[in-house]
C-alpha cells in the first residue's frame, strides 16, 4: 500500500472517530408502543392541508444535522414532507425534504442536511402534513405514553395552521394550538443533533490520526 493511500486511510479513521464522538441525537424520542391510538389521526385534507411543529428552547450550542418527520408506527410514509427549522422572527435557517424511503429511527425518517450550529435561545420547527384531496394522507400524533427529550432541548408549545396546503410556513405565536390536552406535539417534524465540536478536540482527533500514521510510517521503515 503506498504512501497517499495510507494517508486516505488515516483520515477515514480520524473521520470514524469523530463520528462516535459526536453521534447525533434526536429531540424527541418514542416508539411506536408509545403512541396514543386516539391522538393519532390525519385530517389535512379536510383542513385544506396544514402544517403543523413546536416552539422549542434550547439550553446550550447544538449543531443540528438532521431533520426528520413522524412515520405512522414506522411502516412507511405515503408522501414526502418538507421540514423546516426557523428562527423566531420567521427566518428560515433550514430545511428538507424527507421522503418514504429516508433512513427510519424509531417512528421517525430523517435525511441528513448541512450541518447547522444554533446557539441557546427559541425555535420554530415545522412541518408539512400533506395535502391530497380525495386520497390518503400521513398521519400525525401527540402526547405520547412515554416519551424522552434531549437534555439540551425543551419543548414550549405546539403550533398548528390550516389551509397551507402543500406549502412549508413559519407558525408563528398566534398559530399555538389552545387545546390543554395537547401537551406534547405535533409530530409531524422532529431533528436531530449534537454538541458542538470545539476546535481543541478536532485537532485532537488530526493529532490522533497523524500519530497513527507516523507510527506505521516508523514501523515500515525499520522492516526495511
Amino acid at each position: 500500500m503506498n504512501m497517499f493511500n495510507k494517508f486516505f486511510l488515516n483520515i477515514i479513521l480520524c473521520v470514524g472517530i469523530s463520528t462516535a464522538v459526536f453521534a447525533d441525537d434526536p429531540a424527541v424520542s418514542f416508539t411506536s408502543a408509545d403512541i396514543n391510538p386516539a391522538f393519532n389521526v390525519t385530517f389535512s385534507n379536510s383542513a385544506g392541508g396544514f402544517v403543523l411543529g413546536y416552539k422549542f428552547t434550547l439550553t446550550e450550542s447544538v449543531r443540528v444535522t438532521q431533520l426528520g418527520y413522524y412515520d405512522d408506527f414506522g411502516d412507511g410514509l405515503l408522501g414526502s414532507h418538507e421540514v423546516g427549522l426557523y428562527a423566531v422572527d420567521g427566518s428560515l435557517l433550514t430545511s428538507a425534504t424527507i421522503n418514504p424511503g429516508d433512513t427510519l429511527d424509531e417512528v421517525f425518517r430523517y435525511t441528513a442536511i448541512t450541518p447547522i450550529d444554533l446557539a441557546a435561545g427559541d425555535y420554530v420547527l415545522s412541518g408539512v402534513a400533506g395535502y391530497d384531496p380525495g386520497n390518503p394522507v400521513d398521519k400525525y400524533t401527540h402526547d405520547p405514553f412515554s416519551s424522552t427529550f434531549d437534555p439540551r432541548f425543551a419543548f414550549i408549545e405546539n403550533r398548528v395552521l390550516g389551509g397551507q396546503g402543500n406549502t412549508l410556513t413559519f407558525l408563528t405565536d398566534a398559530d399555538t394550538e389552545m387545546d390543554p390536552i395537547l401537551t406534547f406535539g405535533w409530530y409531524g417534524p422532529n431533528l436531530k443533533l449534537v454538541e458542538v465540536p470545539e476546535p481543541g478536540t478536532m485537532l485532537t482527533l488530526a493529532g490522533m490520526s497523524a500519530l497513527v500514521f507516523g507510527a506505521r510510517s516508523k514501523k515500515r521503515r525499520k522492516a526495511t
